[in-house]
């Protein structure tokens, strides 16, 4: 695994957290794919791995 998956990963986790615990920061909070990816400041398919478009 690269340093900018590891990278993404760890934001990935954190913006759960902050989502899970109601203190999202840069997103409307909102526990989908788009408001996780809005706080972990990763593209929304960083999420599920797609590369496809």
């Amino acid at each position: 695994m690269n340093e900018q998956c590891k990278d993404a990963r760890a934001g990935i986790r954190e913006a759960v957290d902050r989502l899970l615990t109601g203190r999202a920061t840069v997103s409307n909070g909102n526990l989908t794919v788009v408001g996780l990816a809005a706080e972990a400041g990763v593209h929304r398919k960083a999420r599920t791995g797609s590369t496809r478009t």
